[in-house]
């Protein structure tokens, strides 16, 4: 095009060569085609995930109603049968001849014995009686002859008293004596040969019986209740001694699930109440719309976020052509920045496994020599204080090694995540005498004392006391190696001006330079000082230390200077100081 545009300057430009330098209308449509592409993949993509979203929608609803319809079922099935054998129970009873005038006494043992044999068979059943017909007590499964209590004001008895109908009847839970346990009161009717009222068989059923089960179906809300709304037993647990009245069942044998919200705790349920067979109750199995809702956002994630990418990726493809090379250099450097990160981690991991490998060889062979030369009796003189020396040396290699492994099995479980805290409630003087316990043998091999007397013994805190504990070890050891010549170390406590509370262990040791007070808190990186005596050490118990302190929301702070010894604090946070 150059070649042409050259060939004329002294006249008009030629129509070809103006229609070269012109785009014209079918260029310019071209040029748009892209964008018009674009943009119906992006309304195409939009309407695919809007479809995709509700079918799924669709479908997580209907699993879960097929869910809480299985449980519903199997819920009323189970309660079904504890129904039956309580009635059953309840039938087997010949109680008429014990709310007569006057029983006998053998009668009344025959009543009672067999009260109790009802009672024991039954897991469910907390207590069984017999009320006559003017409403007084006249049998009960734990005493032959029960003072006379009137009943006669008990809605279960006027309802008996009233009706011929021979079910089992259920009443809201109430608080019984003794214990004030919580029951539910289950009756039939007694009747007298020609039909006349007798009286009341009344059994306790603990609710608690009824939600161990309710709580196996792993719904969100489970309840059994009576048809008029009486809620007997429900998991999650509530206090149902005066608990809400439940909706009152509409006497469909076959519900759809439903939304519905409850009255007890004002959520929303998609609920499934189903009656239980030839009883008057009624099971209500629910699963929280928040998370049905829940499940079907995380489900149409998935969708969402490939629409989402697409738009995009179709709306940058322009813009990453444009940026192709800074991202390519903005990539090389990463990668060379993770190269040398990754070098200067295997660097510190290689130094770290060469130390590792003297500190645990060393001991091994104290162990293995020392033990070769007790039993081969090498020296043949028969010494023993000799050999109980060597015993000595033994035993301190092994205890050696076994801190080493001990702290490596420890970093690993930490950095795995797998460190449980137990917590619980102890006073800093309490944990402070636990460290110095511990510190003290070692402490006077090394001639070492320990000044504890700087402990606020007011504090009291919540934590795991053993992490806590092994954490000042770790700082209090540390310290005994680097004991000054004063060969002293002490120990402090107090509180902090937030609330909180701060230990701290200081020695007058050599101390260090301030950028390895930096670095002796990272796993895997050690000081070293030829100025500095050789030290067995892993390089570990301060790591691990920082570790456990952020186990428990806390920090570690470590000062030093050369010269002028070493200290370390644990600042906890306020949460964790109690008093």
């Amino acid at each position: 095009m150059k070649q042409e545009t050259a060939l004329r300057h002294d006249g008009p430009a030629a129509p070809e060569t103006l229609a070269l330098r012109r785009p014209t209308a079918l260029q310019a449509r071209l040029v748009a085609f892209p964008n018009l592409v674009i943009l119906a993949l992006i309304f195409l993509a939009w309407g695919a995930t809007g479809w995709i979203v509700a079918v799924l929608r669709d479908d997580v609803h209907a699993a879960a109603e097929r869910r809480i319809a299985s449980q519903a079922h199997a819920a009323a099935q189970h309660v079904a049968q504890v129904v039956q054998a309580t009635a059953t129970s309840l039938e087997s009873i010949d109680a008429v001849p014990i709310v007569g005038e006057r029983p006998s006494a053998a009668e009344r043992n025959r009543i009672h014995a067999q009260l109790g044999r009802l009672r024991n068979a039954s897991d469910a059943i907390q207590t069984i009686g017999i009320v006559d017909a003017n409403g007084r007590v006249r049998a009960l499964d734990s005493d032959p002859d029960p003072r006379p209590t009137d009943l006669a004001d008990r809605p279960y008895f006027a309802a008996h008293r009233d009706s011929r109908d021979p079910d089992l009847r259920f009443d809201a839970p109430i608080l019984s004596r003794p214990g004030l346990q919580v029951s539910i009161p289950v009756t039939r009717r007694i009747e007298t040969p020609d039909g006349r009222f007798a009286g009341v068989v009344a059994a306790r059923i603990d609710p608690h019986y009824f939600e161990s089960f309710l709580k196996l179906t792993d719904a969100s809300l489970a309840s059994l209740a009576t048809r008029d709304g009486v809620l007997l037993a429900r998991f999650p647990q509530i206090g149902l001694i005066g608990a809400s009245k439940l909706p009152v069942a509409d006497g469909q044998p076959q519900r759809p699930p439903a939304y519905l919200q409850s009255p007890i705790d004002g959520r929303t349920y998609l609920m499934k109440i189903i009656d239980v067979p030839k009883t008057d109750l009624v099971v209500r199995i629910g699963v929280d719309a928040e998370a049905i809702a829940a499940e079907w956002r995380s489900r149409a994630a998935a969708p969402t976020t490939r629409a989402v990418v697409a738009t995009l990726l179709l709306v940058g493809f322009g813009v990453f052509l444009h940026r192709r090379d800074n991202a390519m250099h903005a990539a090389q450097a990463a990668a060379n920045a993770a190269r040398a990160e990754a070098e200067e981690l295997s660097r510190n991991k290689s130094d770290f496994l060469a130390q590792m490998s003297h500190e645990i060889r060393t001991p091994l062979n104290a162990i293995l020599g020392f033990s070769e030369m007790i039993s081969g009796d090498v020296l043949k003189h028969g010494v023993a204080e000799r050999y109980r020396s060597y015993a000595n040396d033994i035993h301190y290699s092994a205890q050696h090694l076994l801190a080493v492994i001990n702290q490596i099995l420890d970093m690993a479980k930490v950095e795995a995540g797998r460190w449980e805290l137990d917590e619980t409630t102890f006073t800093a003087a309490e944990l402070a005498d636990a460290t110095v316990r511990l510190v003290a043998s070692r402490a006077e091999a090394a001639s070492v004392a320990i000044d504890a007397s700087g402990i606020d013994a007011s504090i009291v805190l919540k934590g795991d006391a053993r992490t806590l504990r092994q954490l000042l070890l770790n700082l209090a050891v540390n310290a005994v190696k680097h004991a000054g010549p004063d060969r002293r170390i002490e120990l402090h406590a107090s509180r902090t001006a937030d609330g909180g509370a701060v230990f701290a262990v200081s020695d007058k040791g050599a101390g260090m330079a301030p950028e390895d007070a930096a670095r002796v808190l990272n796993p895997f990186e050690t000081v070293r000082d030829d100025r500095m005596p050789k030290r067995e050490s892993t390089g570990l118990g301060l790591p691990l230390a920082r570790l456990f302190a952020e186990l428990h929301g806390a920090r570690l702070a470590l000062e030093s200077a050369r010269g002028k010894g070493t200290t370390v604090r644990l600042y906890l946070p306020k949460d964790r100081v109690l008093t």
